[in-house]
């Protein structure tokens, strides 16, 4: 039944999906080219990929649309840690900078 695809709370996860954007701009305007690509290719292809594999064989069709959300949640988490920690070590330099 379609209506299965529903229920997971994928709008809820499309929501977040803003956070990991500015997550990834941020740490690439910073500088950090590395960690900004890798969290530019961690949603859709380092998580996306093995979850769809995993989701469907648990779940069948309906594992599609978890895995879907289950990666945006993750990618989301991750980068947002990549987020405060980068802006951290600037807080940090810019801090050292000034005590100069």
């Amino acid at each position: 039944d379609h209506r299965d695809l529903h229920s997971f709370p994928t709008r809820r996860s499309s929501d977040l999906i803003g956070l990991y954007y500015l997550s990834t701009n941020f740490v690439q305007a910073s500088g950090c080219a590395v960690p900004a690509t890798v969290m530019s290719v961690l949603r859709q292809g380092i998580l996306l990929i093995p979850f769809l594999y995993l989701f469907h064989g648990l779940m069948g069709l309906s594992g599609i649309a978890a895995a879907h959300t289950a990666a945006d949640i993750l990618s989301v988490a991750v980068s947002m840690l990549l987020l405060f920690r980068q802006y951290r070590m600037l807080v940090k330099k810019v801090e050292e900078q000034s005590g100069d």
